[in-house]
């Protein structure tokens, strides 16, 4: 986020209760904007800088 910017709020949920409201089948996940963007993989840095800019453009 620094590298695009961007100033978010990141946080980490490890409360199974609060996974289960996404459609996230297995862990990891990452969330953007109450989007599931990945799950059950650690994406690459290029792609999370590809999806961080992409809802930065769409919240603008």
């Amino acid at each position: 986020m620094k590298s695009l910017g961007i100033e978010a709020e990141v946080i980490k949920v490890e409360d199974m209760v609060e996974i289960m409201d996404y459609p996230i089948l297995s862990t990891p996940a990452l969330v953007i904007n109450e989007k599931v963007v990945v799950s059950g993989r650690v994406p690459g840095v290029d792609q999370v800088t590809s999806w961080l800019a992409d809802a930065a453009m769409q919240a603008s």
